[in-house]
């Protein structure tokens, strides 16, 4: 194997193994911001750590309508995600630092993990959802919110005002 190529799987294969893990230490339950969206008050739920942005929504069951997560990124960038053992469908908005819709999605949970599948084919296989372009933020909320609040790209979002408070 030539060597950029091994140096390229073993970053990999680390990083997975980094995200496995945090799983299994987020026990600590993150704190909230309540944010309009919209003329609507959501509860998001604050993954502002490698550990909570890793975890995610992972294992969630179900989300109330009016509930959520905020990704706080150290600095805005290309943001990609996944639904790495996620149960629920759930739209994603990306955001600039300034706090701009700058892309939407509707993620579909995928097939769990099998048996049989090694944990490299199952990241392998997950569908990502990228930014496109620069984003420091991130909010997921339950299917169906982007398209029953009629939510658009260039949408700002009062999240600065918002984190002013929480600090």
């Amino acid at each position: 194997m030539p060597s950029i190529l091994k140096k390229t799987t073993l970053r990999f294969i680390f990083s997975m193994i980094i995200l496995f893990s945090s799983s299994i230490l987020c026990a600590n339950k993150p704190p909230t911001l309540a944010l309009h969206i919209k003329g609507q008050v959501f509860h998001l739920r604050i993954a502002n750590t490698p550990e909570l942005r890793a975890q995610g929504l992972s294992h969630i069951r179900a989300l109330k309508p009016k509930e959520g997560m905020l990704f706080i990124f150290d600095k805005e960038g290309i943001q990609d995600f996944w639904m790495k053992d996620c149960l629920i469908d759930l739209d994603i908005l990306f955001l600039d630092s300034k706090g701009t819709i700058v892309k939407t999605y509707t993620m579909e949970k995928q097939a769990p993990r099998q048996k049989n599948e090694s944990f490299f084919h199952y990241v392998l296989r997950l569908k990502r959802y990228s930014s496109i372009k620069p984003a420091q933020y991130a909010i997921e909320l339950s299917k169906g919110q982007i398209k029953r609040l009629k939510i658009q790209l260039g949408h700002n979002i009062a999240l600065l005002d918002a984190l002013k408070k929480l600090s």
